[in-house]
C-alpha cells in the first residue's frame, strides 16, 4: 500500500491514535514529571520517570509489534480481519519509513559519494537524538528500524534504552529548572499548581 493510499484509507485511524497518544504524552510531561520532581527531588524524580517510561514504552512497543505480526489469514471474521489489518500500522510509521527509504535511495543515486557518509555520521545520529528528545523511546526505536521490521535485536534494545533515558533526562532537567524557579520566586503560584497536580495525580505519594 502506497503512502497516499494509506492516508486515504487509514487517515482517520491515524489521527485518532495520535490524538490519544498526544493527550497521554502531555499528561506525562505536564503532570507526572513536575509531580515526581517536586516529591522526589530532581534526581529521584527523573529516576522515577525513567523507570515509568521504560515500562510504558516497552509495553507499547511489544503491543505494536504483536499487532503488526498477527497472521490475518487465520482470521475468519471479515470485520475483525479488517480491524487487525488497520491496527497493524495504526501509527502510520511503516508507510512513512518506506517513503523515507525511497527518498534516501534517490539521494544516494544523486549523490553516490556524499550521501552515505552524511547519512551514517550526521543524519542518523541527529535523527536519533531529535526523536529521543522530542518524542520518546518507543517512537524513536520504531522509526529507526527498517520498514516492516517487527522484532527487537540486542542492538535495538540498547538503542531503545538509551533513547528513553535521553528523553527523560532532557525533559526532566527542563521541568526541574521550571519547578525550582516557581518554588523559589513564586511560592504562592507553586502552591496552587501543586494542588492541581495533586488532584490530577490522585495525590500519589501524599
Amino acid at each position: 500500500m502506497g503512502l497516499l493510499q494509506a492516508i486515504r484509507t487509514r487517515g482517520l485511524l491515524w489521527v485518532t491514535v495520535h490524538s490519544l497518544l498526544f493527550s497521554f504524552d502531555r499528561y506525562v510531561e505536564l503532570v507526572l514529571y513536575p509531580w515526581a520532581i517536586s516529591f522526589h527531588g530532581l534526581v529521584g524524580g527523573i529516576g522515577v520517570m525513567v523507570v515509568f517510561s521504560l515500562v510504558v514504552c516497552w509495553a507499547l512497543l511489544l503491543f505494536y509489534d504483536w499487532v503488526s505480526t498477527i497472521d490475518v489469514s487465520n482470521i475468519q471474521n471479515e470485520w475483525l480481519r479488517k480491524l487487525v489489518i488497520a491496527a497493524s500500522d495504526a501509527l502510520g510509521f511503516e508507510g512513512l519509513k518506506e517513503a523515507g527509504a525511497e527518498f534516501g535511495e534517490k539521494l544516494n543515486k544523486l549523490l553516490p559519494r556524499t550521501w552515505e557518509p552524511v547519512r551514517k555520521y550526521i543524519a542518523t545520529p541527529a535523527f536519533f537524538l531529535g526523536t529521543s528528545l522530542w518524542f520518546d523511546g518507543m517512537t524513536c526505536t520504531i522509526l529507526m528500524r527498517p520498514a516492516r521490521q517487527h522484532y527487537m535485536s540486542s542492538g535495538y534494545w540498547v538503542l531503545f534504552t538509551v533513547s528513553v533515558i535521553l528523553s527523560c533526562l532532557g525533559w526532566g532537567l527542563l521541568v526541574g529548572v521550571i519547578v525550582h524557579l516557581l518554588q523559589a520566586n513564586t511560592p504562592e503560584l507553586w502552591n496552587v499548581l501543586e494542588r492541581i497536580l495533586s488532584f490530577l495525580t490522585g495525590g500519589i505519594g501524599h
